[in-house]
């Protein structure tokens, strides 16, 4: 269907460094960018600096996000899309 297409911006952060993270201004002015043009944002630094960082990479050597990180994501995408998106 043409014209029904929505879009939802998600920010993944680097998923190391939680502690003194580098770039919290580059999310705020992402969000800022796409909220103004009134696009659904999702920022998962904010919910992922809640948890121990080191639960939610795959390993010591690998900061990619593991199962536990990626569910994380998958609820907030989900509460942003029924919140935001679906009607």
């Amino acid at each position: 269907m043409a014209g029904r297409t929505k879009l939802v911006v998600v920010v993944f952060p680097f998923m190391s460094h939680f502690f003194d993270y580098a770039f919290e201004d580059a999310h705020r002015a992402l969000a800022d960018t796409f909220k103004s043009m009134n696009v659904p944002v999702v920022d998962l630094f904010p919910v992922y600096r809640k948890v121990n960082g080191d639960s939610l990479v795959v390993g010591a050597f690998d900061a990619h996000p593991n199962e536990t990180a990626n569910r994380i994501a998958a609820e907030e995408i989900w509460t942003k899309l029924l919140k935001d998106v679906v009607q």
